[in-house]
């Protein structure tokens, strides 16, 4: 903190002699909160510095771009802070809507071809029509580029925004819409260019926007800040998360299953005996020497197939043996039921029966 409290110090005595360099830092932390107050002996060091650094928004410092304004005393803080909870909070952005607007009849319409102007006037109806449904905002950041020639593409796109943009500006997103259906993929006319800071694309909007030497007098740039859509953007969001979970389930699986991977067996001796395997859990469901054939599994099952046959060949007839004993216990029952009617009988009958 010292060390760049003294370093903001000697850049500011270049303009003058200064009694004191402030840095501000938290208190919890002891860390730099990137403010500091300087307070020069003279009022004409005060002039001089604002003099020179506000034209130029973009005095660095440590790779860091700094903003120089007049410090204010207590009463204009407090009037300032009432202010501000006098006025609405505007979430919606719609103050930007009217950023860079060219209205016929004013000193911006001058030289303006009649195509840019019906063009602007499009847009506009368009932008109010879309501000009316209360999901839509004006993004703060993101740009949207019309009037593009069909020479250029993302990369120079990028290369005239931040050409023109605060030195130190960063560019997310530099991109021109193009017709995929079509072989040749041409160019819409436009695109779009997102910030990372608001105050980077508003100087490269009001730098660029109807500029007639970006694209000669005839095609000037329509830049605008781009409307957004709340309920798509959390759609988005949505989509964006899902996918990322299903990414990081899918990572998860594949660490588990290279855990899971078996270590290849190591060479044993034959008379270790069996080695274990992880896909054969327990013990064998039988016991008893191990019956080992040429053909291996299939000569084995045709050996059992073999044995089984012979079995049943050598096996006597059960069902015609029974068979036979049932005959004859019925046929002794009726020898003996014949034998006793014959016995019952008298000498006399017995001559007339014969």
């Amino acid at each position: 903190v010292s060390t760049a409290s003294k370093r903001s110090e000697t850049l500011m005595k270049q303009f003058g002699p200064c009694r004191y360099c402030l840095l501000c830092t938290d208190m919890d932390t002891g860390r730099s909160r990137g403010t500091a107050f300087v307070r020069f002996a003279q009022e004409s060091s005060v002039d001089a510095c604002l003099k020179q650094l506000l034209p130029l928004r973009a005095v660095m410092l440590d790779g860091r771009r700094l903003d120089v304004v007049r410090a204010l005393n207590r009463d204009e803080l407090e009037e300032k802070q009432k202010e501000k909870k006098k006025q609405k909070k505007d979430r919606r952005n719609l103050y930007l809507a009217r950023e860079g607007l060219v209205r016929p009849g004013t000193e911006a319409a001058q030289g303006v071809s009649p195509q840019d102007m019906t063009k602007r006037a499009k847009l506009q109806a368009r932008k109010r029509k879309l501000l009316a449904n209360l999901h839509y905002f004006v993004s703060p950041t993101r740009l949207s580029v019309h009037n593009l020639p069909p020479s250029v593409d993302d990369r120079k796109l990028r290369a005239l925004f931040l050409e023109n943009a605060p030195h130190g500006a960063r560019i997310t997103e530099a991109r021109v819409m193009r017709n995929l259906k079509s072989p040749t993929a041409e160019s819409y006319g436009y695109g779009f260019v997102t910030f990372t800071k608001h105050e980077d694309a508003l100087a490269a909007l009001r730098e660029l926007n109807n500029n007639p030497g970006t694209f000669g007098p005839k095609k000037r740039p329509i830049i605008e800040f781009c409307l957004e859509n709340k309920a798509a953007l959390l759609a988005k969001e949505r989509r964006l998360q899902r996918s990322k979970q299903k990414l990081k389930e899918l990572h998860d699986s594949h660490s588990d299953e290279q855990k899971l991977v078996e270590v290849p067996l190591e060479k044993k001796a034959a008379f270790m005996g069996a080695a274990a395997n992880k896909k054969m859990k327990g013990l064998p469901t039988h016991s008893g020497p191990k019956v080992r054939t040429k053909k291996g599994r299939a000569g084995k099952q045709k050996l059992q197939l073999k044995n089984k046959k012979a079995r049943k060949a050598s096996a006597k007839p059960k069902t015609f043996v029974k068979n036979m004993r049932t005959e004859k216990d019925s046929f002794s029952t009726m020898l003996d039921k014949h034998k006793k009617v014959h016995s019952k009988q008298t000498p006399s009958v017995r001559k007339q029966v014969v």
